[in-house]
């Protein structure tokens, strides 16, 4: 392997969102090639997509129109929010998001495509390219929404308004800004806790996420609806709480 599991990059060396392969048949967990959007410390605590969306993602425009059966789209980005700034898209940036185009004719119809790649804004249009052609034409002024892939910026619970955090995975190391580093998504793997652990009750598996990266039960969560992030694999009786029990990670990404 270039870049080992516990080893961090300056270089991009692997596709974003690329999954280790480099594994004993034994190991279990699942780590995803991730890029680190703020500095993320080493605390055992979840990180959160940095990606945050707001109304501005949405009300994009396709011009000039798409022909059914076209694999690419031009966007007008004045509204979008690149990694760059306002309107400021860098060739690939988009790769392996997804876009959503809405055409102005028809009863309301709906395309989806996973991005394969996009070219550099000129001015303030971009060119998207797709998998998959669209099925129907979309006129200019069609409404278009950029989804980009998550992956490409992981920051730390605490980066972000308390409870708008979606959890995304565990970080192995410490992570400098802008490096690239293997996220833990799935298995096994050790939290800290906030509050009252997974486990301090009788039938009080399932780990959350606490605002700040850690994890408790959901009797303790002031968020009405907080993420459920895995369970603890077990625990004595009487109430003997996570401890130094693991957490079965399930993000499932």
């Amino acid at each position: 392997m270039l870049q080992d599991l516990h080893q961090v990059s300056a270089t991009q060396i692997y596709p974003i969102g690329f999954k280790y392969p480099n594994k004993p048949p034994t190991d279990s967990r699942v780590f995803v090639y991730s890029k680190a959007g703020v500095a993320l410390p080493f605390t055992y605590r979840l990180s959160v997509f940095g990606r945050l969306y707001a109304a501005t993602d949405e009300p994009l425009t396709a011009a000039p129109a798409v022909a059914a059966g076209d694999k690419a789209v031009t966007v007008t980005t004045t509204l979008y929010v690149g990694e760059g700034g306002a309107g400021v898209v860098a060739k690939d940036e988009l790769k392996d998001g997804f876009i959503e185009v809405w055409p102005t004719v028809g009863t309301n119809p709906f395309m989806f495509r996973r991005i394969t790649g996009n070219d550099a804004n000129v001015g303030l249009t971009t060119k998207i390219y797709v998998d998959k052609p669209f099925d129907l034409a979309a006129a200019v002024g069609s409404q278009v929404g950029i989804h980009p892939c998550p992956y490409r910026s992981i920051i730390p619970a605490t980066s972000v308004v308390a409870g708008f955090g979606a959890p995304a995975g565990v970080p192995p190391v410490t992570v400098p800004i802008n490096n690239y580093f293997w996220l833990q998504t799935d298995g096994r793997v050790w939290l800290a806790s906030t509050g009252a652990q997974p486990l301090s009750a009788a039938n009080m598996l399932d780990a959350y996420m606490h605002s700040d990266g850690t994890i408790n039960n959901r009797q303790s969560e002031p968020q009405v609806s907080p993420a459920r992030v895995g369970y603890v694999m077990g625990a004595t009786a009487g109430g003997a709480a996570y401890g130094l029990n693991q957490i079965m990670l399930q993000l499932g990404h």
